[in-house]
Formats: structure tokens, C-alpha cells, sequence
């Protein structure tokens, strides 16, 4: 938070031709970025570790609760060290920030997103792998709306929508769980239950359904005093229209959408109201596999710029002054991507739903990360303009001109989550 204090306290000297305190803050919070890689990176686990501590002043006490000695324990240990290298969801506050170096952000979201974090109501503020894990305790197990949010901004941020769309849809799923509309404050890490003085209207968890939605999912920024839009979508595979309306930059609003069909992205944007003139910066992610043909703006051959950010690519183009309305469209060859429905999870149930971490297709091979409770199998859809063959213990089968459903088993033994790593080759 200090970090992103000083990049802000940066832009509003830059606003007031304070050019030496913004040279100042830009470079106090490098100084502090470094310093948080060097300090809190734990390369062996592939995680940022929770906080650095100084000796308490009085020997530790567990709460009361499941597993109080193997907790104290713990907490006994964590007492003579001055790093505590625990797996939580709060690394994705830098996340959100885009902090974080990439390829360790891509790890710690690999955390994120997996079991021994994310359920299917969200994510837990602390591992159930931890000696410290109780899911009935306020801070060392609970699952916190707020921070599943964070979680889904992270991924996004970092090119991971499906860690990203899992954590939203988890918070989505809420709102008809206990009184219609709002999210709760917590619930249990174990069960889909909400604690007891857990309150039901609770702001910050509201908020972190419509912030996912809008500056996640969809990728709006409004930027620059209202001089500035990005439109910047990651949707589902299985999502082919979207639009907004009454994005406001100042006294000025705009809708957006976005149409897709085979091969082609169309996206309109109209404005309503009079203004300064507005940048807009339109950069929808696709596959990796992708191959990107020619943007045309309002009819005109656009030049674009592919970047590849985590698990996709992001078509950028950029326009100043916009017109009433403006329309983009994006030719392309399909790519290939993975998609699972997100069900809602019955009130006071285990976390049961699939974790899809990661889902990267190149070279013809498409690369999966997932995880499943041991002894169970899985459908997983898969969109691919050609086809995709069977893998060790895979099945494929056609379900649509489309679309391809794969059926996942994962072994083991016991109730917890299990990693499966596949590369399946695309036709």
C-alpha cells in the first residue's frame, strides 16, 4: 500500500509541476519494490511469505478451537523467527497493483487459485495446508469475500482470467445465499456457511463483486481527469456478447460492447454528452494461439500491438478523440481455450468445484494446469477451431461445432485437492 501511495503522491506532483517530488516518490517506491522481492520472495515454495515480525513481548496464545496444540505449536516457532512464511491470499493486494515481478506473480497465482485457498465460495484469508489453519477462526482460516475480490483483480491483472472468473463468480454466487442481494462479511474455510457474527450486509464484500466485474473481467479504466477510457475484456471462452452502459468520464458517458463470432471481434463504443477529448485505449485478450490478422477502426486498417500477458494476448490499438461512435473490428484466426460452468455451491457444503489454473495453447499442444478432489472426474470444455485428441485417462468428445468436452479423472487418495499438469495435442 506504500508502494502504490508513492506512485500516487507521484502522479499529483506530476499534476502540479512538482517535478522533483515526483522524481522523489517514483523512486522511493522502487526502492521499497525491491526491497519487498528481496525480502518477502520465498523462491523455494514459490510464494510471497505473510509479514516480518519483531519477538513478541509474551509467549503466544492459540485460540481455542479444532487443533489448538499443533496451532500453538506453530505459533510458538513463528516466535524466534522475524519472516512468517505462510501461504495466504494477501499477497494479491500488489497483484492488484501489478507489483509483483511476472514470473513470481504467475506462481503466487498458481496459490491463489488453488484448493488449498480458493473454495467454491471463495478465498480463504490463510492455507488449510498451514499448522495455523482453523476455518472457524475470524483470521486463520475464514474466507473473506474482500479478499476474494483482491484475488480476482490480481489474476486479472496478470493475465489470468480463469483464476480470475472463478474468484469473481464465487462472490457473484453470494448474493442469492443469505439476504437477496448482499454478501456477507465471512464464512467458514471448510463449509459454505456463513459465522454466526458474520454480518449480512457487509459493503466491502459488495464491492468486491461489482470491482471484479467492471475492472476485472471487462477491464474499464477511466484515467487521466476523464481523459482517458480502457476497455480491456477477458471473457470466457463460452461468452460471445457483453455490453456496459453509462460508463462516466466527468458529465460524459459511454457504452461499450463486444460481439464475437468465428474469427471476428466487433466492439462499439458511443458516447452520450460533450466533453474534452477522450483517449480510448480498446485491448480485448485472446488465446495465445490466436493469430491476429488486421484491426479496422470505423473501416480503416489500425495498426495493433500483440502483447502477451500470463496465459493470453491482448490486441491493443489506441484512438484519440473519439466520435459519437466508434467501431472496432478484430480478424483473426480462432485460438483455443478451456471453460467449466460455475455452479453454485449448496449452503453449508465442501468445496467440491474444479480449479482451473492455467490454460495456454501453443505450438498445437494445449497446456492445462488443474486441480480436483482425489478419486473424482471432471468435464472441462474446451473451444478449439479444430479439434483435440485424447490424453493418458482423457476422454474427448465433440459436443458442437466448437466446442470439445474433456473428462478429467484425478487419483488419489483422501479428500483433498490434487494437481494435474496435461499437455494435449490440438488437431
Amino acid at each position: 500500500m506504500w508502494i502504490e501511495a508513492a506512485k500516487s503522491l507521484a502522479e499529483l506532483a506530476e499534476a502540479l509541476n512538482e517535478s522533483a517530488l515526483a522524481v522523489e516518490a517514483r523512486a522511493a517506491a522502487e526502492r521499497t519494490r525491491l526491497a519487498v522481492e528481496k525480502i518477502f520472495w520465498l523462491s523455494d515454495r514459490g510464494f510471497y511469505g505473510f509479514a516480518t515480525t519483531l519477538a513478541p513481548e509474551k509467549p503466544p496464545q492459540a485460540e481455542p478451537g479444532p487443533h489448538r496444540e499443533r496451532r500453538q505449536a506453530r505459533q510458538d516457532e513463528l516466535a524466534k523467527v522475524r519472516l512468517v512464511d505462510e501461504d495466504t491470499v494477501l499477497p494479491a493486494v500488489p497483484l492488484w497493483w501489478g507489483q509483483l515481478e511476472d514470473e513470481r506473480a504467475q506462481s503466487q497465482i498458481d496459490h491463489l487459485g488453488s484448493g488449498a485457498l480458493a473454495t467454491d465460495w471463495g478465498a480463504r484469508i490463510l492455507s488449510d495446508q498451514s499448522r495455523l489453519y482453523d476455518p472457524l477462526s475470524y483470521h486463520y482460516g475464514s474466507v473473506w469475500p474482500l479478499f476474494t475480490g483482491w484475488a480476482a483483480m490480481g489474476a486479472y491483472r496478470y493475465g489470468r482470467p480463469h483464476v480470475g472468473y472463478q474468484a469473481l463468480m464465487a462472490n457473484a454466487l453470494l448474493r442469492s445465499r443469505s439476504a437477496l442481494g448482499y454478501v456477507t462479511e465471512l464464512l467458514s474455510g471448510d463449509f459454505n456457511a456463513p459465522f454466526g457474527r458474520s454480518s449480512d450486509h457487509q459493503v466491502w464484500s459488495e464491492a468486491m463483486v461489482a470491482a471484479p466485474l467492471l475492472r476485472g473481467l471487462l477491464g474499464i479504466e477511466a484515467s487521466a481527469g476523464g481523459r482517458s477510457l480502457r476497455f480491456a475484456p477477458a471473457l470466457p471462452a463460452d461468452w460471445d456478447r457483453v455490453a456496459v452502459r453509462n460508463v462516466a468520464l466527468g458529465a460524459v458517458r459511454y457504452d461499450l460492447s463486444l460481439v464475437r463470432s468465428p474469427g471476428r471481434a466487433t466492439i462499439s463504443v458511443a458516447r452520450r454528452g460533450d466533453g474534452p477529448p477522450v483517449r480510448l485505449v480498446v485491448a480485448p485478450a485472446f488465446p495465445l494461439d490466436a493469430r491476429l490478422r488486421s484491426v479496422r477502426v470505423d473501416g480503416r486498417e489500425q495498426s495493433f500491438q500483440a502483447i502477451r500477458v500470463g496465459d493470453v494476448q491482448r490486441a491493443e490499438v489506441a484512438k484519440d478523440a473519439l466520435s459519437a461512435r466508434t467501431e472496432l473490428v478484430f480478424v483473426y484466426d480462432e485460438g483455443t481455450d478451456v471453460y467449466a460452468r460455475a455452479e453454485a455451491s449448496e449452503p453449508g457444503a465442501r468445496s467440491e468445484g474444479l480449479r482451473i489454473l492455467r490454460s495456454r495453447a501453443e505450438a498445437r499442444v494445449l497446456h492445462l494446469v488443474l486441480e480436483g478432489r482425489a478419486g473424482r472426474s471432471y468435464a472441462l470444455r474446451v473451444r478449439t477451431p479444430g479439434g483435440i485428441a485424447d490424453g493418458p485417462g482423457l476422454t474427448a468428445k465433440k459436443v458442437d461445432e466448437r466446442d470439445w468436452e474433456l473428462k478429467v479423472p484425478f487419483e488419489g487418495r483422501g479428500e483433498g485437492y490434487v494437481r494435474r499438469e496435461l499437455s494435449l495435442r490440438l488437431r
